[in-house]
């Protein structure tokens, strides 16, 4: 399955040439997880690269149309993954706090 991830991952460092040259451990593993359809929560420093692993998964996994949940502390946080995210060229959208207050969801 490693093989495979790396093959993958190097396809799409070819269309993305911005992602890294390679993937740290805790990225393998975490894609990894993702891509045997397990739940996977990250937690490390920022900066460290945790990001990359909910954006290379998804695309490995659906690449017509992934599907990521990120939840992120910050609004600059949120704001910089959008933008990330949009050069890419993937969809996406932010929801804050103050947006859902009062809604119910069911």
């Amino acid at each position: 399955m490693v093989l495979n991830l790396i093959q993958e991952y190097t396809t799409l460092k070819m269309i993305y040439p911005s992602f890294p040259a390679s993937l740290k451990p805790f990225q393998v593993e975490s894609i990894q997880g993702l891509m045997s359809g397990k739940d996977v929560v990250l937690i490390s420093p920022t900066a460290s690269g945790k990001t990359l692993p909910f954006i290379v998964g998804p695309l490995i996994i659906n690449p017509i149309g992934p599907i990521t949940i990120l939840v992120l502390p910050l609004d600059s946080l949120m704001m910089d993954m959008q933008k990330r995210l949009a050069e890419f060229g993937l969809p996406n959208c932010i929801y804050k706090t103050e947006e859902l207050q009062g809604n119910t969801f069911k």
